[in-house]
C-alpha cells in the first residue's frame, strides 16, 4: 500500500508542477534589413514597396492564442483595389537538424509546421453574434424555469399554511434564499458574458482591418490577427495588394517568466 502511495505521489508531482508553471512569454522580431525598418515608440515598422502599393507591418502583441499585428496598406496604382484579410496568409516554421551521410555532419533546416490565413473579422463578428444569441436564449430559458419554480414554491407555501412546523418553514426559507442567490449569480454571469461579447464585437468592428475598396492614393490601416503556433520559430507573412505581393519575415522568441 505504501509503495502505491509513493508511486501516485511521484506521478502527481510532475503533473502539478507543469500545471502551475507559468507559460513562456513570446515575442516577434523582424528579420529584415535595417534600412527597411522604422522604429517609433518601441514598435518596429517594416516597410515593403512594390510597383503599385506599399505595405507597412508591425508586431503588436501575443494575446489569447493570437498574434496581433498592425498593418497599413497604400494603393499607388491607377485602379481601385478591394483589400481584405483573404489576401493575408502566413507560414510557420521550426528549425530541425538533418544529418548527412556521416553521423557527425548535418545542418539546420527550416521545416514548415503550419500555415493559414489571417482571422476574418466578418466571420469573427458572425460567431460573436451567434454566441450572443445562444447566451440570450439560455437566459430566457432560465427566466422561464425560475418563474415555474417560483410558482410551484408559492403553491406549496399556500397549501402548507397552518400545517407546517417551524423547522419546515425554516427549511423553505433557506431553499428560497439559495435559489435567489443562484438566480442572481446566473444573471451576473449572463451580463458579464454579454458585456464581454459586446467588447469583442466592438474590437472586430472598429480596430481590425475589414474589407475595403481602396481608390488610387488611398490608405487603409488597422490590426490583423493570426494564430499563435507556440512551437514556431519563424513566421512568413504574405500580404497581397492587387497584383503586388509583399512578404514579411519574423522570428519568434520565447522568454521564461
Amino acid at each position: 500500500m505504501k509503495s502505491i502511495h509513493i508511486t501516485t505521489l511521484l506521478f502527481t508531482i510532475p503533473i502539478l508542477f507543469a500545471a502551475c508553471s507559468p507559460e513562456p512569454v513570446q515575442r516577434l522580431q523582424h528579420d529584415h534589413n535595417e534600412e527597411d525598418v522604422r522604429v517609433y515608440r518601441g514598435m518596429e515598422y517594416v516597410y515593403s514597396d512594390a510597383e503599385n502599393s506599399t505595405a507597412v507591418l508591425s508586431y503588436y502583441r501575443h494575446i489569447g492564442g493570437r498574434i496581433v499585428l498592425d498593418l497599413e496598406v497604400v494603393n499607388y496604382g491607377d485602379e481601385p483595389i478591394r483589400f481584405s484579410t483573404e489576401g493575408i496568409s502566413y507560414s510557420a516554421y521550426q528549425y530541425r537538424f538533418r544529418y548527412d551521410e556521416r553521423p557527425d555532419d548535418g545542418e539546420w533546416h527550416e521545416v514548415l509546421i503550419a500555415e493559414g490565413e489571417a482571422h476574418n473579422p466578418e466571420e469573427m463578428i458572425l460567431n460573436i453574434d451567434r454566441e450572443t444569441s445562444r447566451a440570450a436564449a439560455r437566459n430566457r430559458t432560465n427566466v422561464v424555469l425560475e418563474s415555474i419554480a417560483g410558482t410551484a414554491n408559492a403553491i406549496d407555501d399556500i397549501s402548507s399554511i397552518g400545517s407546517s412546523s417551524s423547522s419546515e418553514r425554516a427549511a423553505r426559507d433557506v431553499r428560497r434564499t439559495r435559489l435567489a442567490m443562484e438566480r442572481a449569480e446566473r444573471r451576473e454571469q449572463f451580463y458579464a458574458q454579454a458585456a464581454n461579447l459586446n467588447d469583442m464585437r466592438a474590437y472586430w468592428e472598429t480596430s481590425a482591418i475589414r474589407t475595403t475598396d481602396l481608390l488610387p492614393g488611398e490608405t487603409l490601416a488597422g490590426e490583423i490577427s493570426i494564430s499563435n503556433i507556440k512551437e514556431a520559430r519563424i513566421y512568413l507573412l504574405d500580404v497581397q495588394i492587387g497584383n503586388d505581393l509583399h512578404r514579411f519575415r519574423f522570428l519568434q522568441h520565447s522568454y521564461e517568466p
